[in-house]
């Protein structure tokens, strides 16, 4: 006995296995989205500048999703909700120090890196900063420091953003040395090659 199947049925067995087809397609897609979201990391930036904040917020948009802040209070209140996975904030907040909210995220159990920065390179700024487990550097190598700390295959290396910061911060120790000292003027190796030949200069 044989059966006869019409080319109308065959078509609609086609349509029908290119619908489940597109529907397997369709919620790997929606999965995959959903990870994507769930993988990307929240960032909280707190700048009190308004031009700061917008600039900071399109730097660290590239890591992560990002919540921008003006003022200490406004971001304190987002660290108490906590689910986040890194913290960045000018060490100047006003009457507030920075480094309030980086023992604030501490307090409420979050594990989030936590980098701060002030717009100039401060040596006591940074060994405060260190002391609580915070990266530091100033406003001009704040990209590079959330490179560092946020790309997962960044172009600078931690270690070479510190070396970098503790030149500089050594840099800044030695001319406030200098300006605070004397006036003294190195005699030149010219002129000591010159005086020890007779005592006197040519003629």
């Amino acid at each position: 006995m044989s059966f006869r199947v019409s080319p109308d049925a065959l078509k609609k067995t086609a349509k029908k296995c290119a619908g489940g087809r597109g529907t397997a397609r369709s919620s790997l897609a929606s999965a995959e989205a959903r990870t994507a979201v769930a993988n990307t990391p929240t960032i909280l930036v707190v700048e009190p500048k308004p031009e700061s904040r917008a600039l900071l917020q399109d730097a660290a948009g590239r890591y992560g999703h990002v919540e921008s802040f003006p003022s200490f209070e406004s971001a304190r209140v987002r660290l108490a909700a906590g689910s986040f996975d890194c913290l960045v904030t000018n060490l100047r907040l006003a009457a507030f120090n920075g480094l309030h909210l980086v023992y604030l995220s501490r307090l409420h159990g979050s594990g989030a890196r936590t980098l701060v920065y002030s717009d100039v390179l401060d040596p006591s700024l940074a060994r405060e900063a260190h002391a609580a487990g915070a990266a530091y550097s100033d406003l001009e190598r704040i990209q590079q420091l959330l490179a560092a700390n946020l790309d997962p295959q960044p172009a600078m290396s931690r270690a070479s953003i510190s070396a970098d910061a503790s030149r500089k911060t050594g840099a800044t120790r030695r001319k406030a040395s200098t300006t605070a000292g004397s006036k003294w003027v190195p005699f030149p190796s010219t002129m000591r090659s010159r005086a020890s030949v007779g005592g006197r200069g040519p003629r």
